[in-house]
């Protein structure tokens, strides 16, 4: 979960204390206090993580994932009030803060924050992304089998899933919603200018479609529809932060995606379905061209075998 953070710009914000009078305090870094350069700006997503030492390797487990419309100085600020009275939630928040740090002595609750996308939506610009990418990190949770302190859970989460199921459609997945996730991930323009030029190319291509699940944070797919009438999803395809590059598991040969242009190109892992050829890496900082043909491929490949 921490490499999932870490790959989201997650950075450490603060930690949580209890001061000498029994209070429970946040303590910020510098740029997220009042004339911090982050004091200002609005919509985080963040996260309450215990952090140890145990047996000579860092220990973090995420305990509770926020939102904050406003700055993250104002909300932590508001959770101090909830602690001290102001809300029913706030004392259970409490509650769970005291046990926790007297059962775990040598423990601290560190605070990691993302600054959130910032979307256009039915035409408004700049809508924050944050009660999307809160629902996204309490899922990743969940489905990672961590328990978390949030009563408002998202509906219908399942347990988590073999990888080998990884590529088929989560039924309780919300496509609009898990869209809106996949595309707030994408922190590269060149990254959102070639999955917009994928979804152009095969907007009216018959018997294919695209769609977005919530499969390792977000993905998009493409699902393909032979003359059969059979169908499977020939290719997913998600961001690599940290690589600023797209990866593409698809139906299309290593053979094909070396020729189109993939960066990096393995055969799939003996737990793939039978229809999944490669694991490629695509550069998109060029544009799509590589990407488009790559996924292309992946549709004439299956249907030639089917």
């Amino acid at each position: 979960m921490q490499l999932f953070l870490d790959s989201h710009d997650f950075r450490r914000a603060g930690h949580i204390v209890v001061d000498e009078e029994g209070v429970i305090v946040f303590c910020l870094e510098e740029p997220y206090r009042r004339n911090g350069v982050n004091a200002t700006r609005r919509g985080w997503v963040y996260a309450w993580i215990a952090e140890a030492m145990q047996d000579g390797n860092p220990f973090q487990q995420v305990l509770y994932v926020g939102k904050a419309g406003g700055s993250l100085l104002a909300r932590c600020k508001q959770h101090e009030g909830g602690f001290a009275g102001g809300s029913l939630t706030g004392l259970r928040h409490a509650e769970r803060i005291f046990t926790y740090l007297a059962e775990h002595p040598t423990h601290r609750i560190g605070v990691f924050a993302r600054k959130s996308a910032e979307l256009t939506i039915l035409g408004m610009p700049s809508v924050s992304a944050c009660e999307i990418e809160e629902r996204a990190v309490i899922m990743r949770c969940l489905r990672e089998g961590q328990a978390v302190w949030n009563t408002a859970l998202p509906a219908a989460v399942p347990p988590p899933v073999p990888v080998a199921a990884a590529l088929e459609p989560a039924a309780d997945d919300d496509p609009a919603l898990a869209e809106a996730v996949f595309m707030a991930s994408l922190d590269d323009a060149a990254a959102v200018d070639a999955i917009t030029a994928v979804q152009n190319a095969f907007a009216d291509v018959p018997n294919v479609e695209l769609y977005c699940t919530f499969t390792n944070g977000a993905d998009l797919r493409l699902r393909c529809h032979n003359r059969h009438g059979g169908q499977a999803v020939v290719a997913r395809l998600w961001w690599q932060p940290r690589v600023r590059a797209v990866a593409v598991e698809s139906s299309a040969s290593v053979a094909s995606c070396q020729a189109l242009g993939a960066a990096s190109v393995e055969p799939p892992y003996d737990h793939h379905p039978a229809n999944i050829q490669s694991r490629a890496r695509v550069d998109v900082s060029d544009g799509a061209a590589a990407l488009t043909a790559i996924l292309t491929a992946a549709v004439n490949e299956y249907l030639d075998a089917a």
